[in-house]
Order: C-alpha cells, then sequence, then structure tokens
C-alpha cells in the first residue's frame, strides 16, 4: 500500500446521489478510503439500498504494461482483479421470498397481517455469493524478417466463486425443516487457458500484385471444479457445518481441450497445388472457387456441424458463371453430375437421416456443378475416408462411437480437392483397366 492510499484509509466519505456515480467509483480506486457513511440523501427504499451496498462493495483493479524489447518487437501484457460480496434476498417460486409469503400467500390479513412466513423469518436466512476473478493476458509482437512477423498471445481467466446459504437455528421460519439450523456452502473454481501462435508472410509479386501467407495455431482449455456441502442440525449460535447433526458432500470436475489451425494456410496452399496443374488455364478459376468453397464448408461443418444454404447457393452461382466464361461446353455435363451427384447424397439422407444431413447433399450438388464427372472418383474418396475414421471410431471407443455424430463435409471436401488434381486420370485409369475403353 503507497502513501497515498495510507491517507485515504484515514477517512470517512459521503456522496451526493442513490447510485454509485463514475467520480465514487474513481475514488475508491485511487485512494481507497476507510469507509462510507451513507445519508437519507442516500437511501429511497430498502431493495435500492441493498443494491446500493452490494455497488460499493465491489472492487476493480486494472492494470495495462507495454514493452519495447527491442526495435522489432513489443511485448503487451494486461492484468485485472475483481473482487465483490453479494447479499441476496431469497427470491426463488416458494414461500421463503417476499413474494411468494406476501401477495402470494393470498393469507387474510388476521393471519400474520396476510404474510405467510412473517418478514423478521424470512430476512433471517443469509445467502451471499462471494466471488474474486483473475484475468491476464501477454501478447508479443515479432518482425523477425522484413517480409515475415510472428506473434504470440497468451491468457489465462480464473473466477472463484463461493455462494453460501445459511438458516440460523431457531431464528428462520418453520419451513422444510430449515428452523433446526441449515448450512449450504457450494464452492466453484471456473478458469480459462488460452494459446495463440501465429506467422504471416508477405510478397511484393511484383508493383501491383502482393502475396499474404499466414499460418497459425489455437489451443483453448476450460476447466470447472466445483465442491458442495451441506450441514442439517446446527447447535444453536452454530454456523459451521462441521457442529451439524448429519452432512452431505459432492464433488465434480469438468475438463475440455480444443486446438485448431488456421485455415488461411490450407487454402494458400490449395492455391499453389491448382496453380501449378492448372496454369494460366481458363480451368483454374473455377478450381480456385470450388477450393474456397470446399475448405468453408468443411471449417464451418466441423465448428457448427451445419453448411450455410448462402455457402452452397454462392457456390453454386459461381460455378454456373465461371464455367460459362471458361468453356461453355462443359455445362451440359456439370449440369448433369451436379443433379446425380445432390440425388445419390439425398437418397442416402433419406435412407439414414441420422448419418448425414441436407448440408452434405447441397455440397455434392455443388461439386457436381463445378467438377463435372471428375464428381465420381470424388464422391468415392469422400465415402472411403468416411468409412475408415468410422471404423477407426468403433475399434478405439466400441459402440459408444456409433452414439457420435462426425461431420461429413470435410470428408467431401477431400473428395473434392482429389477430384479437382486427378479427377480425369482416375477416370481414364478406371475404364482402362475395367475394359470400358474398348
Amino acid at each position: 500500500m503507497n502513501l497515498k492510499e495510507k491517507v485515504g484509509q484515514v477517512f470517512m466519505v459521503g456522496f451526493q446521489g442513490t447510485e454509485v456515480s463514475k467520480e465514487l467509483r474513481t475514488l475508491f480506486q485511487h485512494y481507497h478510503p476507510g469507509g462510507v457513511v451513507l445519508f437519507t440523501r442516500n437511501l429511497e427504499d430498502p431493495a435500492q439500498a441493498a443494491h446500493l451496498i452490494n455497488a460499493l462493495q465491489k472492487l476493480a483493479l486494472r492494470a495495462n504494461l507495454g514493452a519495447n524489447v527491442a526495435s522489432n518487437a513489443t511485448v503487451t501484457g494486461t492484468i485485472g482483479y475483481i473482487t465483490s460480496n453479494t447479499r441476496f434476498v431469497e427470491n426463488d417460486n416458494s414461500f421463503l421470498s417476499i413474494t411468494g409469503s406476501g401477495e402470494a400467500s393470498f393469507n387474510p390479513q388476521e393471519f400474520n397481517r396476510g404474510w405467510f412466513l412473517i418478514p423478521a423469518e424470512l430476512f433471517a436466512e443469509q445467502s451471499t455469493q462471494d466471488v474474486e476473478r483473475f484475468t491476464g493476458g501477454l501478447t508479443s509482437n515479432w518482425q523477425t524478417l522484413p517480409w515475415l512477423t510472428t506473434r504470440a498471445t497468451v491468457g489465462y481467466d480464473i473466477v472463484n466463486r463461493a455462494d453460501v446459504q445459511f438458516f440460523p437455528t431457531g431464528r428462520v421460519a418453520d419451513f422444510l425443516d430449515n428452523l433446526d439450523g441449515v448450512r449450504v456452502v457450494n464452492r466453484f473454481q471456473i478458469s480459462q487457458t488460452s494459446v495463440d501462435l501465429g506467422a504471416t508472410a508477405r510478397f511484393a509479386l511484383s508493383p501491383t500484385i502482393n502475396s499474404k501467407t499466414s499460418v497459425g495455431g489455437q489451443w483453448f482449455r476450460d476447466l470447472s471444479r466445483g465442491s458442495f456441502a451441506t450441514g442439517r442440525g446446527l447447535p444453536a449460535g452454530s454456523s459451521t457445518i462441521t457442529g451439524a447433526a448429519t452432512t452431505e458432500s459432492a464433488e465434480t470436475q469438468i475438463e475440455s481441450r480444443t486446438a485448431g489451425v488456421l485455415v488461411e494456410v490450407v487454402t494458400a496452399g490449395l492455391f499453389v497445388l491448382l496453380g501449378l496443374k492448372f496454369g494460366r488455364e481458363a480451368a483454374l478459376w473455377p478450381a480456385l472457387a470450388l477450393a474456397v468453397t470446399l475448405v468453408a464448408a468443411a471449417a464451418t461443418d466441423l465448428e457448427q456441424r451445419i453448411i450455410p444454404n448462402r455457402l452452397m447457393a454462392a457456390g453454386a452461382v459461381l460455378a454456373l458463371v465461371l464455367w460459362t466464361l471458361a468453356d461453355p461446353s462443359r455445362l451440359p455435363e456439370n449440369l448433369i453430375s451436379g443433379a446425380a451427384a445432390g440425388g445419390f447424397l439425398l437418397v442416402a439422407a433419406l435412407a439414414y437421416p441420422a448419418g448425414m444431413g441436407m448440408g452434405d447433399v447441397k455440397l455434392a450438388a455443388v461439386m457436381g456443378l463445378f467438377l463435372g464427372r471428375s464428381v465420381g472418383p470424388a464422391l468415392f474418396v469422400g465415402f472411403a475416408a468416411g468409412a475408415l475414421v468410422g471404423m477407426g471410431f468403433v475399434a478405439a471407443r466400441g459402440a459408444a462411437a456409433r452414439k457420435q455424430g462426425v461431420p461429413f463435409a470435410p470428408f467431401l471436401a477431400l473428395g473434392g480437392i482429389v477430384g479437382l488434381l486427378f479427377g480425369s486420370g482416375l477416370i481414364d485409369w478406371y475404364t482402362q483397366v475395367s475394359g470400358l475403353s474398348s
């Protein structure tokens, strides 16, 4: 505690108004006065008074730090801390609430003045929530080469929360055995950790054309822990679970981890492969458009388990427009292939709705509009890859794997890329080995 804060502890302060103003928050955050005095000008009714007191008990501290560690590197850090102590009035849908025992009780006025349980018994219950939250983050940027920039971001967020409900023995309403004394303490710790790493390369291919390629990865960890303890039958004057006649306790923990790779590097790699295959041919533009559509559909299906209708509509329009400009003679073949591919998956979706969605049907139709007859090998590769992964899940997890849904768009996307790069060659090879070419 610095000198300014020590001096602030000596003072008791008052203020105008019925709410915590921006100026008052600044005063508390910078000088930390020893206390606050509430006057009649600050109070309107019990509910407003409770809200005001809770607001005054909250404290928030934040700090931002930045440094240029080198001429080509910067580091920025953020730290935040929030704590609050709040007491609640019972608001559940029961007779322990003010509304439930008052207006909703429908008791005659001659019985407890219309109350089912009198206010003194209701307000004797103590429900509090204590929260502490710490947030921290570190971001660094480093231009390792004139054309290469790297970045790293690490974040950590942890919340400790304690929910306490206490019914003092003999002082609360004789309702649900609470009169014998009950204390419930539930504690939670929720933390989130994130790591984001990336690098971006920029090149000037010509005075008017620039190229940018990014690669990156993300890692997330969510961890939730909870402990639950209840004590019933408390000795008079006791407020701890230790002395209760009967106790109950439980613990829980939930953890999840997620990792991802930036999609831009996949798209850039596909563009390079397609550029090498098609060169300056007009067919390059439909191939690039299909690659973007496939990557977007696969990424969306993986993250959200859906293939957007707008994406499929845009893909269909692009296929027709680009092939009209590149080679109009391909349109009849592509239209037939789109209808056949979509119809094939439609039959599969109707036969087994749990295994395939209508988004997959639309994606297959769009692939046919782009690929033409090469959609055949594309679908074969997609189904074969999906079947192999499915068998792997069953082998690893047994019968439980049958209930786990797996997005199918990534497998169709893989088949679509194979169709783009090798579709015609695969068809020619198959017709030769099967004797269909003779």
